[in-house]
């Protein structure tokens, strides 16, 4: 499992635990590259959430 999966699982986890409605997550672009060997935080929320996820660009 990546960096990102275990981010991604420790934040579901606590949105579980507080019985969130909505989760909302800021991100920023990055290059395919940078997706490929470092994974992706938000992806995996985005992908694996049970809850409506905002996902809010960086300026």
């Amino acid at each position: 499992m990546t960096a990102g999966g275990d981010l991604g699982d420790a934040l579901l986890g606590l949105v579980d635990a507080v019985d969130a409605d909505l989760l909302v997550i800021g991100a920023r672009r990055r290059s395919p590259v940078g997706k490929a060997l470092l994974g992706s935080v938000a992806q995996t929320v985005i992908l694996e959430a049970k809850l409506p996820v905002l996902v809010v660009k960086a300026p």
